[in-house]
Protein backbone atom coordinates (compact mmCIF):
# COMPACT_ATOMS: atom_id res chain seq x y z
CA UNK A 1 0.00 0.00 0.00
CA UNK A 2 2.90 2.12 0.52
CA UNK A 3 4.51 1.79 -2.35
CA UNK A 4 1.04 2.39 -4.37
CA UNK A 5 0.59 5.53 -2.11
CA UNK A 6 4.34 6.70 -3.08
CA UNK A 7 3.36 5.69 -7.23
CA UNK A 8 -0.13 7.52 -7.36
CA UNK A 9 1.23 10.36 -5.84
CA UNK A 10 4.24 11.07 -7.73
CA UNK A 11 1.60 10.61 -11.12
CA UNK A 12 -0.93 13.04 -10.04
CA UNK A 13 2.03 15.61 -8.90
CA UNK A 14 3.17 16.30 -12.49
CA UNK A 15 3.81 19.84 -12.65
CA UNK A 16 4.14 22.28 -15.59
CA UNK A 17 6.85 24.27 -14.20
CA UNK A 18 9.33 25.49 -16.76
CA UNK A 19 6.87 23.19 -19.30
CA UNK A 20 5.87 26.66 -20.85
CA UNK A 21 9.32 27.56 -21.69
CA UNK A 22 10.34 23.93 -22.58
CA UNK A 23 7.72 24.12 -25.28
CA UNK A 24 9.20 27.70 -26.48
CA UNK A 25 12.47 26.96 -27.76
CA UNK A 26 11.51 23.88 -29.80
CA UNK A 27 10.87 24.22 -33.13
CA UNK A 28 7.91 22.49 -33.60
CA UNK A 29 6.95 23.03 -37.52
CA UNK A 30 10.38 21.91 -38.14
CA UNK A 31 9.63 18.34 -36.31
CA UNK A 32 6.07 18.32 -38.03
CA UNK A 33 7.91 18.41 -41.05
CA UNK A 34 10.23 15.89 -40.03
CA UNK A 35 7.34 13.76 -38.79
CA UNK A 36 5.50 14.10 -42.41
CA UNK A 37 8.75 13.50 -44.47
CA UNK A 38 9.70 9.84 -42.45
CA UNK A 39 5.83 8.91 -42.37
CA UNK A 40 5.52 9.70 -46.09
CA UNK A 41 5.92 6.13 -47.56
CA UNK A 42 3.39 4.51 -45.62
CA UNK A 43 1.18 7.32 -45.68
CA UNK A 44 1.70 6.79 -49.90
CA UNK A 45 0.81 2.98 -49.52
CA UNK A 46 -2.93 1.98 -48.30
CA UNK A 47 -1.89 -1.71 -48.27
CA UNK A 48 1.26 -1.79 -46.15
CA UNK A 49 1.79 -1.42 -42.42
CA UNK A 50 3.17 1.94 -40.90
CA UNK A 51 4.04 3.73 -37.43
CA UNK A 52 3.06 6.88 -35.14
CA UNK A 53 5.38 9.28 -33.97
CA UNK A 54 4.49 11.18 -30.61
CA UNK A 55 6.11 14.19 -29.37
CA UNK A 56 5.47 14.93 -25.84
CA UNK A 57 6.31 17.26 -22.78
CA UNK A 58 5.57 16.55 -19.41
CA UNK A 59 3.40 13.40 -20.34
CA UNK A 60 0.87 15.47 -22.90
CA UNK A 61 1.50 14.78 -26.40
CA UNK A 62 1.84 18.16 -28.45
CA UNK A 63 2.78 16.52 -31.79
CA UNK A 64 1.38 13.08 -33.17
CA UNK A 65 1.28 11.92 -36.66
CA UNK A 66 0.77 8.33 -37.68
CA UNK A 67 0.70 6.12 -41.19
CA UNK A 68 0.24 2.93 -42.52
CA UNK A 69 -1.87 -0.05 -41.17
CA UNK A 70 -2.36 -1.95 -37.77
CA UNK A 71 -4.07 -4.58 -39.60
CA UNK A 72 -3.48 -5.18 -43.35
CA UNK A 73 -6.25 -8.10 -43.59
CA UNK A 74 -8.79 -5.82 -41.93
CA UNK A 75 -7.50 -1.99 -42.93
CA UNK A 76 -7.38 -0.90 -39.54
CA UNK A 77 -5.37 2.10 -40.06
CA UNK A 78 -2.57 2.96 -37.13
CA UNK A 79 -3.72 5.51 -34.83
CA UNK A 80 -3.15 6.84 -31.16
CA UNK A 81 -5.25 4.17 -29.77
CA UNK A 82 -3.10 1.79 -31.48
CA UNK A 83 -1.25 -1.24 -29.20
CA UNK A 84 2.25 -2.16 -29.99
CA UNK A 85 4.27 -4.90 -28.75
CA UNK A 86 7.36 -2.46 -27.53
CA UNK A 87 9.46 -5.58 -27.10
CA UNK A 88 13.15 -4.68 -25.17
CA UNK A 89 11.45 -1.41 -24.19
CA UNK A 90 9.66 -3.41 -21.75
CA UNK A 91 13.11 -3.58 -19.90
CA UNK A 92 13.05 -0.26 -17.99
CA UNK A 93 9.55 -1.38 -16.17
CA UNK A 94 11.10 -4.59 -15.10
CA UNK A 95 14.12 -2.99 -13.78
CA UNK A 96 11.92 -0.32 -12.32
CA UNK A 97 9.69 -2.93 -10.33
CA UNK A 98 12.79 -4.25 -8.80
CA UNK A 99 13.99 -0.73 -7.80
CA UNK A 100 10.20 -0.64 -6.05
CA UNK A 101 11.05 -3.83 -4.17
CA UNK A 102 14.33 -2.11 -3.21
CA UNK A 103 13.27 0.61 -1.81
CA UNK A 104 10.59 -1.23 -0.06
CA UNK A 105 13.36 -3.85 1.63
CA UNK A 106 12.51 -6.96 -0.33
CA UNK A 107 15.48 -7.52 -2.38
CA UNK A 108 19.03 -6.47 -2.55
CA UNK A 109 20.21 -4.84 -5.65
CA UNK A 110 23.85 -6.57 -4.37
CA UNK A 111 22.36 -9.47 -3.15
CA UNK A 112 22.60 -13.17 -4.90
CA UNK A 113 20.49 -14.47 -7.75
CA UNK A 114 20.11 -17.29 -5.48
CA UNK A 115 18.81 -15.41 -2.73
CA UNK A 116 15.70 -14.71 -4.21
CA UNK A 117 15.79 -18.19 -6.93
CA UNK A 118 17.74 -20.88 -5.15
CA UNK A 119 18.01 -23.43 -8.06
CA UNK A 120 20.57 -20.61 -9.68
CA UNK A 121 23.29 -21.45 -6.58
CA UNK A 122 25.83 -22.09 -9.62
CA UNK A 123 24.74 -18.59 -10.21
CA UNK A 124 25.68 -17.65 -6.90
CA UNK A 125 28.12 -14.39 -7.81
CA UNK A 126 25.97 -13.06 -9.87
CA UNK A 127 23.92 -9.84 -8.19
CA UNK A 128 20.47 -8.47 -9.33
CA UNK A 129 22.77 -5.39 -10.11
CA UNK A 130 24.45 -7.20 -12.72
CA UNK A 131 21.88 -8.83 -14.13
CA UNK A 132 19.90 -5.36 -14.75
CA UNK A 133 23.62 -3.88 -16.38
CA UNK A 134 23.82 -6.64 -18.47
CA UNK A 135 26.78 -7.55 -16.90
CA UNK A 136 26.02 -10.78 -15.25
CA UNK A 137 28.12 -13.20 -17.61
CA UNK A 138 24.90 -15.75 -17.99
CA UNK A 139 24.29 -17.32 -21.42
CA UNK A 140 21.99 -16.06 -23.64
CA UNK A 141 18.33 -17.31 -23.53
CA UNK A 142 17.20 -16.63 -26.92
CA UNK A 143 20.72 -18.24 -28.79
CA UNK A 144 19.88 -21.17 -26.09
CA UNK A 145 16.11 -21.68 -26.92
CA UNK A 146 17.52 -21.83 -30.97
CA UNK A 147 20.03 -24.26 -30.27
CA UNK A 148 17.78 -26.72 -28.61
CA UNK A 149 15.97 -27.02 -31.96
CA UNK A 150 12.70 -24.66 -31.62
CA UNK A 151 11.58 -22.99 -34.71
CA UNK A 152 10.45 -19.57 -35.14
CA UNK A 153 7.08 -20.62 -35.22
CA UNK A 154 6.95 -22.37 -31.91
CA UNK A 155 5.68 -21.05 -28.48
CA UNK A 156 8.74 -19.78 -26.20
CA UNK A 157 7.39 -19.25 -22.69
CA UNK A 158 9.21 -17.53 -19.86
CA UNK A 159 9.23 -21.23 -18.09
CA UNK A 160 11.09 -22.55 -21.20
CA UNK A 161 13.67 -19.96 -21.00
CA UNK A 162 14.25 -20.29 -17.59
CA UNK A 163 14.33 -23.47 -17.62
CA UNK A 164 17.34 -23.17 -20.28
CA UNK A 165 19.04 -20.37 -18.43
CA UNK A 166 19.24 -22.85 -15.21
CA UNK A 167 20.21 -25.98 -17.01
CA UNK A 168 23.69 -24.25 -17.83
CA UNK A 169 26.71 -25.04 -15.90
CA UNK A 170 28.92 -22.84 -17.67
CA UNK A 171 28.94 -18.85 -18.13
CA UNK A 172 29.83 -16.45 -21.18
CA UNK A 173 32.18 -14.39 -18.89
CA UNK A 174 32.76 -13.57 -15.06
CA UNK A 175 30.40 -11.77 -13.34
CA UNK A 176 31.52 -8.20 -13.83
CA UNK A 177 33.79 -8.51 -16.31
CA UNK A 178 32.47 -6.67 -19.53
CA UNK A 179 29.01 -5.64 -20.79
CA UNK A 180 27.16 -7.78 -23.14
CA UNK A 181 23.70 -7.03 -23.84
CA UNK A 182 21.70 -10.24 -23.05
CA UNK A 183 17.66 -10.99 -22.52
CA UNK A 184 18.58 -13.80 -19.48
CA UNK A 185 18.72 -11.59 -17.02
CA UNK A 186 15.86 -9.36 -17.23
CA UNK A 187 13.94 -12.95 -17.51
CA UNK A 188 15.68 -13.90 -14.22
CA UNK A 189 14.90 -10.78 -13.37
CA UNK A 190 10.66 -11.38 -13.81
CA UNK A 191 11.04 -14.18 -11.90
CA UNK A 192 12.37 -12.64 -8.66
CA UNK A 193 9.28 -10.38 -9.07
CA UNK A 194 6.83 -13.04 -9.01
CA UNK A 195 8.98 -15.24 -6.28
CA UNK A 196 9.02 -12.13 -3.85
CA UNK A 197 6.02 -10.42 -4.40
CA UNK A 198 3.75 -13.74 -5.28
CA UNK A 199 2.48 -12.10 -8.62
CA UNK A 200 3.47 -12.15 -12.27
CA UNK A 201 5.14 -10.12 -13.56
CA UNK A 202 2.07 -8.36 -14.95
CA UNK A 203 -0.37 -8.42 -11.95
CA UNK A 204 2.75 -6.31 -9.82
CA UNK A 205 3.12 -3.65 -12.57
CA UNK A 206 -0.77 -3.03 -13.28
CA UNK A 207 -0.78 -2.88 -9.65
CA UNK A 208 2.36 -0.31 -8.42
CA UNK A 209 2.96 1.35 -12.20
CA UNK A 210 0.43 1.12 -14.67
CA UNK A 211 -2.73 2.07 -12.20
CA UNK A 212 -1.42 4.67 -10.66
CA UNK A 213 0.22 6.57 -13.78
CA UNK A 214 -2.94 5.99 -15.88
CA UNK A 215 -1.57 3.93 -18.27
CA UNK A 216 -4.76 2.12 -19.07
CA UNK A 217 -3.54 0.93 -22.24
CA UNK A 218 -0.46 -1.11 -20.79
CA UNK A 219 0.17 -5.05 -19.84
CA UNK A 220 2.64 -7.47 -19.96
CA UNK A 221 1.37 -10.06 -22.86
CA UNK A 222 2.18 -13.78 -20.57
CA UNK A 223 0.37 -15.70 -22.22
CA UNK A 224 -0.35 -15.60 -26.27
CA UNK A 225 -4.06 -16.16 -26.22
CA UNK A 226 -4.33 -12.70 -24.19
CA UNK A 227 -7.13 -10.22 -25.70
CA UNK A 228 -5.75 -6.59 -26.07
CA UNK A 229 -8.13 -4.37 -27.83
CA UNK A 230 -6.96 -2.11 -30.77
CA UNK A 231 -3.35 -4.23 -31.20
CA UNK A 232 -1.01 -3.85 -34.11
CA UNK A 233 -0.23 -6.96 -36.02
CA UNK A 234 3.36 -7.44 -37.02
CA UNK A 235 4.38 -7.27 -40.64
CA UNK A 236 8.07 -8.01 -42.83
CA UNK A 237 8.65 -7.40 -46.74
CA UNK A 238 9.18 -10.76 -48.40
CA UNK A 239 10.26 -9.61 -51.45
CA UNK A 240 6.85 -10.09 -53.15
CA UNK A 241 4.39 -8.32 -50.46
CA UNK A 242 3.88 -7.94 -47.00
CA UNK A 243 3.38 -10.95 -44.83
CA UNK A 244 2.91 -11.92 -41.71
CA UNK A 245 5.77 -12.14 -39.40
CA UNK A 246 5.25 -14.89 -36.79
CA UNK A 247 5.46 -13.55 -33.41
CA UNK A 248 4.90 -16.66 -30.60
CA UNK A 249 6.77 -15.30 -27.19
CA UNK A 250 5.29 -15.43 -24.01
CA UNK A 251 7.91 -13.79 -22.23
CA UNK A 252 8.11 -10.71 -19.84
CA UNK A 253 10.93 -9.13 -18.42
CA UNK A 254 13.11 -8.68 -21.17
CA UNK A 255 10.46 -8.15 -23.39
CA UNK A 256 6.49 -8.77 -23.77
CA UNK A 257 5.09 -5.15 -23.35
CA UNK A 258 2.02 -4.23 -24.68
CA UNK A 259 1.12 -0.57 -24.77
CA UNK A 260 0.93 2.95 -26.75
CA UNK A 261 2.66 6.00 -26.94
CA UNK A 262 0.59 8.14 -25.20
CA UNK A 263 1.07 5.65 -22.15
CA UNK A 264 4.67 5.74 -22.93
CA UNK A 265 4.47 9.47 -22.67
CA UNK A 266 3.16 8.90 -19.02
CA UNK A 267 5.94 6.86 -18.13
CA UNK A 268 8.64 9.41 -19.54
CA UNK A 269 6.90 12.42 -17.55
CA UNK A 270 6.63 10.10 -14.46
CA UNK A 271 10.78 9.52 -14.82
CA UNK A 272 11.49 12.96 -15.44
CA UNK A 273 9.52 14.43 -12.21
CA UNK A 274 10.99 11.77 -9.84
CA UNK A 275 14.39 14.26 -10.17
CA UNK A 276 12.59 16.79 -7.96
CA UNK A 277 9.80 14.13 -6.03
CA UNK A 278 12.44 11.25 -5.09
CA UNK A 279 15.94 12.25 -6.03
CA UNK A 280 17.40 9.16 -4.26
CA UNK A 281 14.83 6.97 -6.34
CA UNK A 282 15.71 8.68 -9.27
CA UNK A 283 19.33 8.52 -9.12
CA UNK A 284 19.43 4.97 -8.28
CA UNK A 285 17.67 4.05 -11.25
CA UNK A 286 19.48 6.42 -13.75
CA UNK A 287 23.35 4.80 -12.46
CA UNK A 288 25.73 3.31 -15.11
CA UNK A 289 26.75 -0.05 -14.43
CA UNK A 290 30.76 -0.47 -13.79
CA UNK A 291 32.52 -2.82 -14.37
CA UNK A 292 34.93 -4.70 -12.05
CA UNK A 293 38.44 -2.93 -13.51
CA UNK A 294 36.47 0.63 -12.74
CA UNK A 295 35.04 1.10 -16.88
CA UNK A 296 31.63 2.87 -16.79
CA UNK A 297 29.06 1.74 -19.21
CA UNK A 298 26.41 3.41 -20.93
CA UNK A 299 23.58 1.25 -19.83
CA UNK A 300 21.70 1.61 -16.45
CA UNK A 301 18.63 0.18 -15.39
CA UNK A 302 16.82 -0.59 -18.64
CA UNK A 303 18.01 2.14 -20.36
CA UNK A 304 21.05 3.50 -22.07
CA UNK A 305 22.32 7.35 -21.03
CA UNK A 306 24.02 9.53 -23.94
CA UNK A 307 24.82 12.79 -24.40
CA UNK A 308 23.88 13.39 -27.99
CA UNK A 309 25.28 16.60 -29.62
CA UNK A 310 25.03 18.39 -25.75
CA UNK A 311 21.69 17.24 -24.32
CA UNK A 312 21.46 14.19 -21.78
CA UNK A 313 19.33 11.43 -23.24
CA UNK A 314 17.85 8.43 -22.08
CA UNK A 315 16.69 5.84 -24.33
CA UNK A 316 15.99 2.34 -25.66
CA UNK A 317 15.32 0.58 -28.80
CA UNK A 318 13.32 -2.56 -29.26
CA UNK A 319 13.02 -5.60 -31.69
CA UNK A 320 10.47 -8.59 -31.94
CA UNK A 321 9.44 -10.21 -34.83
CA UNK A 322 8.05 -7.38 -37.28
CA UNK A 323 7.80 -5.07 -34.04
CA UNK A 324 9.79 -1.80 -33.54
CA UNK A 325 9.98 0.54 -30.71
CA UNK A 326 12.43 3.38 -29.38
CA UNK A 327 11.36 5.42 -25.96
CA UNK A 328 13.75 9.07 -25.44
CA UNK A 329 14.01 10.98 -22.91
CA UNK A 330 15.71 14.47 -22.77
CA UNK A 331 15.46 15.47 -19.01
CA UNK A 332 16.10 18.74 -19.01
CA UNK A 333 13.23 19.74 -21.24
CA UNK A 334 10.53 17.39 -19.38
CA UNK A 335 10.46 15.78 -23.15
CA UNK A 336 10.02 12.67 -24.73
CA UNK A 337 9.61 10.70 -28.30
CA UNK A 338 8.08 7.86 -29.14
CA UNK A 339 8.24 5.99 -32.38
CA UNK A 340 6.51 2.54 -31.94
CA UNK A 341 6.31 0.63 -35.47
CA UNK A 342 4.91 -2.51 -36.97
CA UNK A 343 7.41 -3.39 -39.70
CA UNK A 344 10.48 -4.83 -39.61
CA UNK A 345 12.24 -2.52 -41.43
CA UNK A 346 11.14 0.62 -40.42
CA UNK A 347 14.23 2.48 -38.16
CA UNK A 348 12.71 4.04 -35.42
CA UNK A 349 15.99 4.98 -33.70
CA UNK A 350 17.06 6.83 -36.81
CA UNK A 351 13.64 8.26 -37.08
CA UNK A 352 13.46 9.52 -33.11
CA UNK A 353 16.66 11.34 -33.46
CA UNK A 354 15.76 12.88 -37.09
CA UNK A 355 12.96 14.42 -35.12
CA UNK A 356 14.95 15.50 -32.24
CA UNK A 357 17.27 17.36 -34.05
CA UNK A 358 14.50 18.73 -35.88
CA UNK A 359 13.07 20.18 -32.70
CA UNK A 360 15.91 20.98 -30.85
CA UNK A 361 18.22 22.71 -33.51
CA UNK A 362 19.06 25.77 -32.28
CA UNK A 363 20.27 24.02 -28.80
CA UNK A 364 22.14 21.32 -30.21
CA UNK A 365 26.31 21.57 -30.43
CA UNK A 366 27.04 21.62 -33.88
CA UNK A 367 27.93 18.44 -35.70
CA UNK A 368 32.57 18.39 -36.44
CA UNK A 369 32.60 16.73 -39.30
CA UNK A 370 35.63 14.23 -39.55
CA UNK A 371 37.38 14.73 -43.18
CA UNK A 372 40.26 12.63 -42.11
CA UNK A 373 41.47 9.75 -44.41
CA UNK A 374 42.89 6.70 -42.90
CA UNK A 375 46.62 6.63 -43.08
CA UNK A 376 48.67 3.67 -44.27
CA UNK A 377 49.81 3.25 -40.56
CA UNK A 378 46.25 3.04 -39.40
CA UNK A 379 45.06 0.36 -42.01
CA UNK A 380 47.86 -1.44 -40.79
CA UNK A 381 46.80 -1.25 -37.37
CA UNK A 382 43.27 -1.97 -38.14
CA UNK A 383 44.21 -5.45 -40.27
CA UNK A 384 43.21 -8.65 -38.47
CA UNK A 385 40.58 -11.23 -37.32
CA UNK A 386 37.95 -9.59 -34.99
CA UNK A 387 35.22 -11.31 -33.21
CA UNK A 388 31.88 -10.14 -32.24
CA UNK A 389 30.67 -14.15 -31.34
CA UNK A 390 33.37 -16.94 -31.22
CA UNK A 391 32.84 -18.28 -34.68
CA UNK A 392 31.64 -14.48 -36.48
CA UNK A 393 34.71 -13.67 -37.80
CA UNK A 394 35.06 -10.48 -39.38
CA UNK A 395 38.61 -10.33 -41.36
CA UNK A 396 40.23 -6.85 -42.55
CA UNK A 397 42.68 -6.28 -44.48
CA UNK A 398 43.90 -3.09 -46.48
CA UNK A 399 42.81 -2.43 -50.25
CA UNK A 400 44.24 0.66 -51.57
CA UNK A 401 42.92 3.71 -49.66
CA UNK A 402 40.60 1.75 -47.22
CA UNK A 403 40.03 -1.89 -45.72
CA UNK A 404 38.08 -5.05 -47.01
CA UNK A 405 35.85 -7.28 -45.22
CA UNK A 406 36.01 -11.19 -45.40
CA UNK A 407 33.40 -13.65 -43.10
CA UNK A 408 34.44 -16.96 -43.50
CA UNK A 409 31.70 -19.39 -44.85
CA UNK A 410 29.48 -16.54 -45.45
CA UNK A 411 30.88 -13.34 -47.26
CA UNK A 412 33.40 -13.06 -49.94
CA UNK A 413 36.42 -9.90 -49.69
CA UNK A 414 34.49 -6.63 -49.71
CA UNK A 415 35.66 -3.03 -49.80
CA UNK A 416 34.43 -0.70 -46.74
CA UNK A 417 34.05 2.23 -47.79
CA UNK A 418 35.68 4.81 -45.65
CA UNK A 419 33.98 7.56 -43.87
CA UNK A 420 36.56 9.31 -41.54
CA UNK A 421 39.99 7.84 -40.40
CA UNK A 422 38.67 5.51 -37.72
CA UNK A 423 34.98 4.67 -39.78
CA UNK A 424 33.93 2.47 -42.21
CA UNK A 425 30.52 1.81 -43.48
CA UNK A 426 29.95 -2.29 -43.80
CA UNK A 427 25.99 -1.48 -44.68
CA UNK A 428 24.17 1.51 -45.14
CA UNK A 429 20.71 0.53 -45.93
CA UNK A 430 20.78 -0.74 -42.48
CA UNK A 431 23.16 1.89 -40.94
CA UNK A 432 25.86 -0.40 -40.22
CA UNK A 433 30.12 0.75 -39.80
CA UNK A 434 32.87 -0.55 -37.96
CA UNK A 435 34.38 2.51 -36.12
CA UNK A 436 37.82 2.59 -34.04
CA UNK A 437 40.09 4.24 -31.64
CA UNK A 438 41.22 7.54 -33.65
CA UNK A 439 44.02 7.82 -30.82
CA UNK A 440 45.02 3.69 -31.11
CA UNK A 441 48.70 3.41 -32.03
CA UNK A 442 49.68 -0.37 -33.29
CA UNK A 443 47.55 -3.39 -33.60
CA UNK A 444 43.62 -2.50 -32.60
CA UNK A 445 42.58 -4.62 -29.83
CA UNK A 446 38.95 -4.38 -31.37
CA UNK A 447 36.17 -2.08 -32.63
CA UNK A 448 32.60 -0.88 -32.03
CA UNK A 449 30.00 -2.49 -34.51
CA UNK A 450 27.86 0.33 -34.93
CA UNK A 451 23.81 -0.25 -35.51
CA UNK A 452 23.20 3.04 -36.54
CA UNK A 453 21.72 4.89 -33.65
CA UNK A 454 20.51 1.83 -31.83
CA UNK A 455 24.08 1.16 -30.25
CA UNK A 456 27.07 -0.76 -30.61
CA UNK A 457 28.50 -4.21 -30.22
CA UNK A 458 32.21 -5.03 -29.38
CA UNK A 459 34.31 -6.76 -31.84
CA UNK A 460 37.75 -7.92 -30.42
CA UNK A 461 40.58 -8.81 -31.88
CA UNK A 462 41.58 -12.77 -32.15
CA UNK A 463 44.17 -14.39 -33.54
CA UNK A 464 43.85 -17.26 -36.15
CA UNK A 465 46.43 -19.87 -37.11
CA UNK A 466 47.78 -20.69 -40.56
CA UNK A 467 45.19 -23.11 -41.92
CA UNK A 468 44.76 -25.37 -44.78
CA UNK A 469 41.00 -26.87 -44.96
CA UNK A 470 42.59 -29.82 -47.49
CA UNK A 471 44.12 -31.22 -44.26
CA UNK A 472 40.69 -32.17 -42.61
CA UNK A 473 39.66 -35.01 -42.46
CA UNK A 474 36.22 -35.17 -41.86
CA UNK A 475 34.94 -38.59 -40.84
CA UNK A 476 36.61 -38.21 -37.60
CA UNK A 477 33.70 -36.01 -36.93
CA UNK A 478 30.61 -37.95 -38.04
CA UNK A 479 28.72 -39.38 -35.08
CA UNK A 480 25.99 -38.23 -32.29
CA UNK A 481 26.69 -35.65 -29.65
CA UNK A 482 24.39 -35.01 -26.68
CA UNK A 483 24.34 -31.85 -24.63
CA UNK A 484 23.23 -32.07 -20.87
CA UNK A 485 22.50 -28.35 -20.82
CA UNK A 486 21.05 -28.00 -23.87
CA UNK A 487 18.68 -31.49 -23.46
CA UNK A 488 19.20 -32.52 -27.06
CA UNK A 489 21.54 -34.31 -29.54
CA UNK A 490 22.69 -33.52 -32.79
CA UNK A 491 24.07 -36.02 -35.45
CA UNK A 492 27.17 -34.73 -37.56
CA UNK A 493 26.81 -36.29 -40.68
CA UNK A 494 29.35 -35.95 -44.10
CA UNK A 495 27.61 -35.36 -47.23
CA UNK A 496 29.00 -34.65 -50.31
CA UNK A 497 32.20 -34.04 -49.02
CA UNK A 498 31.33 -31.48 -46.60
CA UNK A 499 30.14 -31.94 -42.81
CA UNK A 500 26.50 -31.18 -41.90
CA UNK A 501 25.21 -31.05 -38.28
CA UNK A 502 21.48 -32.50 -38.44
CA UNK A 503 18.71 -32.14 -35.79
CA UNK A 504 14.79 -32.72 -36.76
CA UNK A 505 13.72 -29.42 -36.18
CA UNK A 506 17.09 -27.69 -37.15
CA UNK A 507 17.47 -29.14 -40.50
CA UNK A 508 21.04 -29.46 -41.93
CA UNK A 509 23.43 -27.07 -41.23
CA UNK A 510 26.81 -26.92 -43.62
CA UNK A 511 29.92 -26.27 -41.35
CA UNK A 512 32.79 -24.77 -42.76
CA UNK A 513 36.03 -25.18 -41.29
CA UNK A 514 37.79 -22.18 -40.66
CA UNK A 515 40.47 -23.61 -37.92
CA UNK A 516 41.89 -27.37 -37.01
CA UNK A 517 38.61 -28.87 -35.52
CA UNK A 518 37.03 -25.61 -35.64
CA UNK A 519 34.19 -24.90 -38.11
CA UNK A 520 31.46 -22.64 -38.43
CA UNK A 521 28.04 -21.65 -40.25
CA UNK A 522 25.63 -19.27 -41.32
CA UNK A 523 23.31 -20.33 -38.14
CA UNK A 524 23.34 -17.43 -35.56
CA UNK A 525 23.53 -20.52 -33.05
CA UNK A 526 26.02 -22.53 -34.49
CA UNK A 527 28.81 -20.12 -35.53
CA UNK A 528 31.36 -22.03 -34.03
CA UNK A 529 32.11 -25.50 -33.27
CA UNK A 530 35.13 -26.61 -31.84
CA UNK A 531 35.75 -30.38 -31.16
CA UNK A 532 37.92 -31.77 -28.94
CA UNK A 533 39.37 -35.33 -28.65
CA UNK A 534 41.41 -37.64 -26.12
CA UNK A 535 45.11 -38.35 -25.80
CA UNK A 536 44.64 -40.71 -29.05
CA UNK A 537 43.45 -38.40 -31.40
CA UNK A 538 40.06 -39.66 -31.19
CA UNK A 539 36.96 -37.04 -31.59
CA UNK A 540 35.26 -36.93 -28.10
CA UNK A 541 33.10 -33.72 -28.26
CA UNK A 542 32.71 -30.10 -28.86
CA UNK A 543 31.34 -27.25 -27.92
CA UNK A 544 29.03 -25.29 -29.28
CA UNK A 545 29.00 -21.31 -29.14
CA UNK A 546 27.35 -18.61 -30.98
CA UNK A 547 25.58 -15.31 -30.26
CA UNK A 548 25.60 -14.50 -26.54
CA UNK A 549 26.31 -18.00 -25.42
CA UNK A 550 30.48 -19.51 -25.10
CA UNK A 551 30.97 -23.42 -25.43
CA UNK A 552 27.70 -25.44 -24.50
CA UNK A 553 29.61 -29.25 -23.77
CA UNK A 554 28.31 -32.02 -26.16
CA UNK A 555 29.71 -35.54 -25.68
CA UNK A 556 29.88 -37.91 -28.38
CA UNK A 557 27.58 -40.91 -27.88
CA UNK A 558 28.57 -42.85 -30.74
Amino acid sequence: MRLRSLLTSIALGLVATGMASAQSEMDRAAARSTMADILAPWAADPDGPGAIIQVAVGGEPILVQAAGLAHLEHQIPISPQTRFQVASVSKQFTAYAIVQLAEAGQVDLDGSIADYIPEAQHYADVTLRDLMAHTHGIRGAMSLVGASGLRAQDVVTNAHALDLILRQRAMNFAPGERFTYNNSGFILLAEVVERVTGQSLDAYCRETIFAPLGMEATGFADRLHTVFPNRADSYVWTGEAYGHFAFNYALTGSTGLITTASDLALWAAHLDQMAETHPEVYERFHTLGVLNDGRVSTYAYGQEGRDFRGLETWSHGGRDAGFRAFLLRVPSHDLSITVLSNYAQFDVAGATYAVLEALMADQLAPVVADLSRPTADQLSGYAGDYAIWPGLIFSLRPSGETLEVSIPGQLEATRLPALSGHEFEFNPLTDLSFVFDPDIEGPAPGFDYRLGMLGQLRARRVELAPFDPAETTLDDYAGTYFSQELGVAYDIVVEEGQIVLSFPTLGSIALTAYQTDTFTSVSNYHQRIAFARDGEGQVQGFGLSGALMVDIAFERLR
